[in-house]
């Protein structure tokens, strides 16, 4: 009997196809954002995979569209080129409030990538490093056919006979217990020539828990978002893995996203079977497929998906009982120690033999310039405001705020740079009243001098801008006095001696005589103001 549910690619889909596909992945993300967002964001991630991959859409018998999925390329990232991000993507960001610019650049960009290679180890690959991999990035059809079985007609003709036909094994991974089982996919009689390995939520042993929170966004932007990702190490010798998942959202029900993925290339590489994409790669020899092992993760924003691997040459060799006794003792970032990088240099400065050169001081600006207010004591104020989106995505200048006000203080960090250039003075220079500097700028004060309370701070760690909050910021541990800065001018505090790697923290506050004083000056890196570091040679 043939099936209800017909399965094509669509090369030039019509408005009508793309408006029907837009409105089924839509209808399915049913969240506390603003829905006025969702559907330009499924449209631009449909017209950019359109553009750079392969759009099928799922028809019933009446020719009416009922599901879609999009295929990128092995190699490719969605967004990643400036033709595909003009076809909607720019204008998606553009139209995003404040908050969800901000989320995007400092939190997703920032800690995602971080996030998967802390949470997997080193050794393991994801879909943009390794180069053989096909994504499906996102797959839906209509909520009252996907428990209908309409899915395994959907799968047969554009995964298991293509891995079949080709000798490659796939990998399917789902999201969460909101999704449909995909357990039938693994029950077709020739499953087995395609080597279908069975990546689902249904798994109850795991060797760690990661916790997501600080990726998640506001409940004003879209979502949703995974809290908790359960991995489970597969045996060396057997075709499975799993991975668990939950929605932060408890109210909301995620589209049915898949990943489909070829884990073992064939000999020889069929470029014909993607028309109109044309991949050149080496051939090579194919991976037994019984010595498969992989982690998957699948964290799920609606329109991404990130599935990362261990290639089985190396899980080969690794017991999952290792790879979980390293990851419960894996120390924590704070227990880390800052190796001298200058090896050899102490033993060769103390040699009389040594004539060390002679430099001039030289200037170090804040890693950090950070902002808190006892106003709002958990506040984390706006940080990195002057990032710009370029073709290769966002760009943060070294540009450095150094602003101080009756409610607000600043919080500043400095890495002590260079080897024998450890004898520091902390500095501020103001500009002139009417002065043009790259940045606007503000001197509340009347008088040509401001007071400023200056106190060192107990932060011998990289503080985290992202955190930072009045309530939480380090304690003061030693108050260095009133530090009268001039308009139009320059004022050094004593010098004092800092060893190279260590991190100073300090923070600014108006003097309590002048409560109301008023700075708000950049700094970047063409020219210097508000507060800095002079490093002064010492051999």
């Amino acid at each position: 009997m043939s099936s209800p549910v017909s399965v094509q690619r669509v090369e030039k889909p019509t408005e009508d196809e793309v408006n029907a596909s837009v409105a089924i992945c839509v209808a399915l993300m049913e969240t506390r954002a603003d829905p006025a967002l969702m559907d330009p964001m499924v449209r631009c991630t449909l017209r950019a995979c359109v553009h750079s991959g392969e759009f099928y859409t799922a028809t019933d018998k009446t020719g009416e569209v009922i599901g879609f999925s999009l295929w990128m390329p092995p190699g490719q990232e969605l967004f990643s080129t400036p033709e595909q991000r003009s076809l909607g993507f720019t204008d998606f960001m553009n139209s995003l409030p404040e908050i969800g610019k901000q989320y995007y650049a400092t939190t997703y960009l920032a800690e995602f990538p971080g996030f998967v290679t802390s949470a997997l180890s080193p050794t393991v690959l994801t879909m943009a490093a390794f180069e053989p991999l096909d994504s499906c990035l996102m797959l839906s059809l209509r909520r009252n056919l996907i428990l209908g079985g309409a899915i395994s007609s959907w799968s047969e003709p554009n995964t298991n006979a293509k891995a079949k036909r080709n000798g490659d094994t796939l990998a399917l991974s789902t999201t969460n217990d909101d999704n449909h089982n995909l357990e039938h996919l693994t029950n077709h009689a020739d499953a087995s020539a395609s080597e279908v390995i069975r990546c689902n939520h249904r798994s109850n042993i795991s060797f760690t828990s990661i916790n997501l929170l600080q990726l998640l966004p506001p409940p004003e932007l879209l979502g949703p978002f995974c809290v908790d990702v359960m991995l489970t190490p597969t045996s060396s010798y057997l075709p499975s893995c799993d991975a668990k998942m939950s929605i932060t959202q408890p109210q909301s029900r995620i589209l049915l996203t898949n990943v489909m993925i070829r884990l073992i290339r064939s000999t020889v590489e069929h470029e014909a079977s993607r028309p109109n994409v044309k991949f050149s790669r080496p051939v090579v020899q194919p991976i037994p497929p019984l010595k498969v092992g992989c982690f998957s993760i699948v964290i799920c924003n609606g329109c991404n998906c990130c599935v990362a691997f261990i290639p089985p040459k190396r899980i080969s060799f690794i017991p999952p009982r290792r790879i979980s006794s390293y990851a419960s003792r894996r120390p924590s970032e704070d227990e880390l120690e800052f190796r001298n990088p200058y090896i050899g240099l102490n033993e060769l400065s103390s040699s009389e033999e040594a004539r060390p050169s002679k430099y001039d001081r030289i200037v170090n600006l804040p890693r950090l310039a950070a902002h808190v207010s006892w106003v709002e004591p958990d506040l984390v104020m706006p940080f990195d405001v002057h990032r710009w989106l370029t073709d290769f995505g966002y760009v943060s200048p070294p540009d450095r705020q150094l602003q101080v006000s009756s409610a607000v203080h600043s919080i500043l960090q400095f890495g002590v740079m260079d080897y024998g250039m450890e004898r520091c003075s902390l500095a501020i220079r103001l500009p002139s009243r009417g002065d043009a500097l790259p940045h606007p700028y503000s001197l509340k004060d009347v008088a040509d001098t401001v007071r400023l309370d200056v106190c060192e701070l107990d932060a011998k760690r990289p503080l985290d801008e992202r955190t930072l909050t009045w309530n939480n910021r380090p304690t003061c541990i030693r108050d260095l006095g009133i530090l009268d800065a001039k308009v139009g001018g320059e004022v050094q505090m004593d010098s004092f001696p800092c060893k190279s790697g260590d991190f100073l923290a300090y923070e600014m506050s108006c003097a309590p005589e002048t409560p109301d004083c008023g700075i708000e000056v950049w700094s970047n890196q063409n020219e210097t103001w508000g507060a800095f570091l002079y490093q002064y040679q010492t051999i």
